[in-house]
């Protein structure tokens, strides 16, 4: 099954949404589920060093999982989407 919207068009259209949806600089949250134990919750500490942020992470029932959430002050909607981008690569990352 073909998907509709590429890459490229799913991050044109979630930049836009950004742009509407709030004012920048401001704060962003983002989620990430880690799989395995190969990544620890501080590997995102070198994503978010210039920046302030929040981070939480919940550990699954069962410890399989670990759910990992970020608050920080992004400046405009491309730097979250270079996050994303660049953290979608990662085998034991899902990102939300």
């Amino acid at each position: 099954m073909k998907l509709k919207n590429s890459s490229k068009e799913f991050y044109s259209n979630f930049k836009e949404n950004l742009i509407i949806s709030q004012k920048w600089p401001g704060i962003y949250m983002f989620k990430f589920i880690l799989k395995s134990n190969k990544i620890k919750p501080d590997f995102f500490k070198k994503y978010f060093k210039k920046h302030r942020y929040r981070m939480i992470i919940k550990e699954s029932s069962k410890k399989n999982y670990k759910s990992v959430t970020i608050k920080s002050k992004m400046d405009s909607p491309d730097e979250i989407i270079n996050i994303y981008k660049d953290l979608s690569g990662v085998d034991d990352i899902i990102v939300l």
